[in-house]
């Protein structure tokens, strides 16, 4: 009688045992295609817009620099018309001595992006204008016949040629500002008797005014 229940209960642990096995593998197997899935489409998304961003750099080994089981081979480009497509596909080996369980899984992940517009390859990047007619306009130093007109605008010109660091178009942006500032507090209410003196703020004819330096932005000169 002992040696019969011995026996029984061999084949009671034989079983629980293989039944704890197949759940810890299955669920060590669901945790390492998991992985791989969340890296792969973290992978395509790091991939597309990295190309979306800067066109020059290389999607598949950014991709791969920052989810290191994800090799640069396994990130491929989807073409497609007006969008930036990615994707990555990828074999996660099986634990194939369990019953049920496959030799292999492959697992996709996939991200797409607008694509950037391409910048023009001629003439300013960014630019805003608008113009206007000063009636009654004198110029300095000259003799004054009425009625008369000019011609003026307002431009902002930002050249991509200035990069996007530290002297890029956001300094631009902030020494524009500045001029800005300097000649509305210069601006007077009413026109100066006598017209714009010479050499003054408002002079856009004199090197070194306020109206010099803003007026040369229009030709390209970058603000200093």
């Amino acid at each position: 009688m002992m040696h019969s229940s011995r026996g029984a209960a061999l084949v009671e642990t034989a079983i629980s045992i293989s039944l704890v096995l197949m759940l810890v593998l299955g669920a060590a197997q669901m945790t390492l295609i998991g992985y791989n899935q969340i890296s792969a489409d973290g992978a395509a998304f790091i991939a597309s817009h990295t190309a979306a961003a800067d066109p020059s750099a290389s999607p598949a080994d950014v991709a791969h620099g920052v989810f290191n089981n994800i090799a640069a081979a396994q990130v491929q480009a989807t073409p497609s018309p007006g969008v930036v497509q990615y994707s990555v596909q990828k074999s996660v080996p099986g634990f194939s001595m369990i019953p049920g369980l496959a030799q292999s899984y492959t697992i996709g992940g996939g991200d797409t992006e607008l694509a950037p517009s391409p910048p023009p390859s001629t003439g300013p990047t960014y630019a805003i204008g608008f113009n206007s007619t000063l009636y009654n306009y004198c110029v300095p130093n000259t003799v004054c016949s009425f009625p008369s007109t000019y011609s003026m605008y307002v431009a902002q010109t930002f050249s991509q040629a200035h990069g996007n660091g530290v002297n890029g178009i956001f300094q631009e942006w902030g020494c524009h500002g500045g001029y800005f500032d300097a000649l509305l507090s210069a601006f007077p209410s009413t026109m100066p008797a006598g017209g714009i003196q010479s050499g003054s703020a408002l002079d856009p004819t004199s090197r070194g005014t306020t109206e010099y330096k803003i007026y040369s932005w229009d030709s390209g000169t970058a603000c200093s």
